[in-house]
């Protein structure tokens, strides 16, 4: 574990995370705008790698673009846990039917991936293929209902991630872990899958999606969770910036999953 400036021109693509690294809930981090931007013009591809569900890649894409990020050339991207989560969905198991606990962006790429939702329409034992759970800002008792009903009719539980907390400008709020808690205790079952960081499938489809190989690649995060294990697990280099959920050196020190590189800001990797 070490200090990270330089290693800049050790590496082709940076799978760098959102929440906790460009932004705080609607504060933008500006010197970690600066320095993607730095990244972009260098030639190097750049993946915004968020376990967030609540937008689309489509809303993302205007949320950066309205930060500064130069998300239109064509080195940058963005792979979300929602558009992941479609993608094993329609590779993996076949497009069928989905109950969604979860917003607008997840709906909108289960839709784009062919995966009829039936929120609308859901009825009581209506059979269903798949319950998907992100976070849900309007969560309700009713939500947790109908998907424990779906689940017990022979559902698949599947998780966009596990995330327990988010952080935000007000700062740490519930994740869609919370979510995900909530229904498998009433389910009685975990999620049958989960997809998103630390899980090996979101990263497969980030390098997939960027054609990079992962000896020229480098995770950007601000969890040990889920960045830095994610990373870990999928044969990739770490850096931790402490801009995020892990915010002091001693939380690192403590933590038996460890980076290989710690930074204050995203700039210090220059």
């Amino acid at each position: 574990m070490s200090e990270p400036k330089g290693i800049v021109d050790n590496f082709e693509c940076f799978l760098i995370d959102l929440d906790g690294v460009i932004w705080r809930g609607n504060r933008v981090l500006k010197e970690a705008v600066e320095s993607v931007n730095k990244l972009i013009k260098r030639g190097k591809k750049v993946v915004f790698l968020s376990n967030n569900a609540t937008k689309s890649r489509r809303e993302f894409e205007g949320k950066l673009n309205l930060a500064g990020v130069m998300i239109s050339n064509e080195n940058a991207m963005v792979v979300s846990s929602a558009y992941a989560t479609a993608i094993f969905i329609r590779e993996e198991l076949g497009t069928g039917s989905a109950y969604v606990v979860g917003e607008e962006g997840l709906m909108e790429e289960l839709k784009l991936a062919g995966i009829r939702v039936v929120n609308d329409r859901f009825t009581w034992n209506m059979p269903v293929d798949y319950v998907v759970v992100g976070l849900d800002r309007t969560f309700t008792y009713e939500k947790l209902a109908c998907a424990v009903n779906a689940i017990y009719n022979g559902a698949k539980f599947i998780a966009t991630n596990e995330d327990h907390v988010i952080p935000t400008e007000k700062g740490l709020l519930p994740g869609a872990g919370s979510i995900v808690a909530a229904i498998s205790k009433a389910a009685s079952r975990p999620p049958e899958y989960v997809i998103g960081k630390p899980n090996k499938y979101i990263f497969e489809v980030a390098l997939k999606e960027a054609g990079a190989s992962n000896e020229k690649t480098v995770v950007i995060g601000d969890r040990l969770d889920t960045d830095v294990l994610g990373a870990r697990n999928s044969g990739l280099a770490s850096v931790l910036v402490l801009t995020g959920v892990t915010s002091n050196l001693e939380d690192v020190k403590k933590s038996k999953v460890k980076p290989d590189y710690v930074a204050r800001k995203l700039i210090d990797i220059f």
